[in-house]
């Protein structure tokens, strides 16, 4: 799992989000939302086939919502979520076979 940069970058946003001191509806949205990257991103290594590209694919829409939620409080972290999408991104292209 540490090999997969991807993760490794969910980890990080989701640490760099929790400190943004957002409130309310959507803070919540915001931490359900950049949580569920980093779980789908590791459910999908630890499976092939179409459960893997399954997962990546939530995590993928997963990350549009945090860039959604990041660009109404408009915070620069949207970078950071964006180069994720892209990475996440080359997953769904390229899912890999799993365990």
């Amino acid at each position: 799992m540490h090999n997969l940069k991807a993760y490794q970058l969910a980890i990080e946003l989701n640490q760099n989000c929790s400190q943004l001191g957002l409130t309310g509806e959507l803070r919540q949205q915001l931490e359900r939302a950049v949580l569920s990257i980093a779980l789908n991103l590791a459910e999908g290594t630890g499976r092939g086939g179409k459960d893997r590209l399954y997962h990546f694919r939530i995590a993928y829409g997963s990350c549009c919502e945090v860039k959604a939620c990041l660009t109404i409080a408009n915070h620069p972290l949207f970078q950071k979520a964006d180069r994720l999408g892209g990475m996440i991104y080359q997953l769904l292209q390229r899912p890999g076979r799993g365990p």
